[in-house]
């Protein structure tokens, strides 16, 4: 009788052990470093320069790879320089292998005089293991009500 509780016991210490799920690892595969500039507004990272009015440094995609499932972010600042009244958004696109292809926005920044207004970027809306591609737009908005024109874009693929 003993035997057995103790056989019985060890049975479900074992099971106990099974049921616990193993972690998950995430890893940074890869890290693609841009600007997007245009009139009024632009994307990056640093500081805005004195002469050129563009970033001083770039901003950030970052591929986080988690069990065979891409989590691209965007992270850096957006500007907007002169452009009282305008407004400007980030946009993101992903091309799926096996779907169709969603689109995500930031939220928007909007400068309400002719000073340099800026806001910090970390976007990762969407995660899949079947990314093939990731666009990221620069959107400017002239005027409350106007449509939202992409004045700058780059894409890039997962490594």
């Amino acid at each position: 009788m003993r035997i057995k509780t103790l056989l019985v016991a060890a049975v479900m210490a074992l099971g106990t052990v099974a049921l616990v799920p193993a972690t998950a690892h995430a890893a940074i595969v890869d890290v693609d470093y841009f600007k997007l500039t245009a009139n009024h507004a632009d994307f990056g990272n640093g500081k805005l320069h004195d002469v050129t009015a563009r970033p001083t440094e770039d901003g950030e995609l970052e591929w986080d790879l988690t069990n065979g499932i891409y989590t691209p972010r965007l992270d850096g600042k957006v500007w907007l320089n002169n452009a009282g009244g305008s407004c400007v958004r980030l946009q993101m696109t992903y091309a799926l292998s096996n779907a169709a292809d969603p689109t995500y926005t930031t939220g928007i920044w909007c400068a309400p005089d002719g000073k340099t207004y800026y806001g910090w970027v970390s976007f990762a809306p969407f995660a899949s293991a079947y990314i093939t591609q990731v666009t990221v737009k620069l959107q400017f908005q002239e005027d409350s009500g106007d449509p939202w024109v992409t004045v700058d874009q780059s894409s890039w693929i997962p490594s």
